[in-house]
């Protein structure tokens, strides 16, 4: 085999990878604005090896997952979060998103708090879903959520804007090589997805 073919072969496993992580596709079907419909997917999957980088604030990028550490009276916990932006969506009907994970069968030394959240205005527009919260259940391997948001309130008269993401949180390990390692011992791959018609 030469090199052009592993370097075919190299890129073509890269842009899946990517593709698993991080997908928006169009729908032929016409929503209630006349243009067509795009389905949203945002997955942070440790068996794809998706980017793990340090949350700073900024604006989540498709395919990535982020980290964060958060310090309270109980101890240090950290985030690790997944998402991004479903923007141009149809205000005529109410927008569904479902948050998912899915665990491996391996027990838990330190439970762990799953919850999706989608923002989408800074008075009205602001729900939190807690899709798991102690030792993961073995009955229960993939989770998916959904939840309905209205936007007709936020944008009577443009095209709505929603921020979805889901979080898996824990107690630190002790640094983030092992706090990355507990993560990928634990869950196969975590998200948000889902299905909008566009405003124009």
């Amino acid at each position: 085999m030469n090199t052009f073919i592993i370097k075919t072969i190299a890129i073509g496993i890269a842009i899946c990878s990517l593709a698993a992580c991080a997908e928006e596709n169009d729908s032929p079907a016409i929503g209630p604005c006349g243009q067509r419909y795009v389905d949203f997917y945002r997955s942070g999957n440790l068996g794809l090896e998706c980017p793990i980088v340090e949350f700073a604030g900024q604006e989540l990028i498709p395919g990535t997952i982020y980290y964060e550490y958060r310090t309270t009276e109980a101890g240090t916990r950290v985030q690790f979060t997944t998402g991004g932006t479903a923007d141009n969506i149809c205000n005529k009907e109410h927008l569904t998103a479902s948050f998912f994970y899915e665990i491996k069968l391996i027990e838990q030394t330190v439970p762990m708090k799953i919850f999706g959240k989608a923002f989408w205005d800074p008075f009205v527009g602001d729900e939190e879903i807690i899709l798991a919260d102690g030792f993961l259940s073995f009955e229960s391997i993939r989770v998916s959520v959904p939840l309905e948001i209205g936007l007709k309130q936020a944008f009577p008269n443009e095209a709505g804007t929603v921020e979805l993401y889901t979080t898996v949180e824990f107690e630190t390990q002790g640094g983030l090589d092992q706090d990355i390692a507990y993560l990928q011992n634990h869950i196969y791959y975590f998200g948000v997805e889902s299905r909008y018609s566009l405003f124009e």
